[in-house]
């Protein structure tokens, strides 16, 4: 239930900082964001001991997952989404958004990339975190512009994930 739950904060947020560029193109955020964990859950269905030894080590260590994931894979789960995502023939940008979701400036046009980096770090920071054990997802400040948020009020993003999380999740929640 925590990783949809993070998910589905993740992809609300995606949305709402989608509709700040372009109020037509909410829903291709809203699935980058959905989509971005894609990599980590598949590591731990295809290798659930090597994901528990990774989730393990991030906590010992004070790392962020994706930071232990590259110290013990080579690679970490957001590349791993992204190489599943091209192998399902899933759109450039989405597969991009996935792939460079801790790594935004590796696509710099891909606005639903930076999106979706910024919604993680902003779910993970507000408690909804799939992993509670582990430090936070590092924050490329240099998205923060794009989306215009300089005089916006956090609590913004709060009511919307109060007002829109429970009904989500339970979609996606047996």
């Amino acid at each position: 239930p925590d990783f949809w739950q993070h998910a589905v904060a993740v992809a609300l947020l995606s949305r709402a900082l989608g509709k700040r560029l372009d109020a037509q193109s909410g829903e291709r955020f809203f699935v980058s964001g959905l989509l971005h964990d894609l990599g980590r859950l598949m590591l731990a269905m295809a290798e659930p001991d090597l994901a528990a030894t990774i989730l393990s080590r991030a906590g010992a260590e004070g790392l962020s997952l994706d930071a232990a994931e590259r110290l013990e894979l080579g690679f970490d789960h957001a590349e791993l989404g992204g190489r599943i995502c091209a192998k399902w023939l899933l759109p450039d940008l989405l597969t991009e958004a996935v792939a460079c979701h801790h790594a935004p400036l590796q696509c710099p046009e891909n606005h639903q990339a930076a999106a979706v980096h910024l919604a993680d770090f902003m779910a993970n920071a507000l408690g909804l975190r799939a992993t509670p054990v582990v430090a936070l997802p590092a924050l490329d400040v240099a998205v923060l512009a794009r989306f215009h948020l300089e005089d916006t009020d956090p609590g913004e993003f709060v009511e919307l994930l109060t007002q829109g999380l429970a009904a989500m999740t339970a979609l996606f929640v047996l």
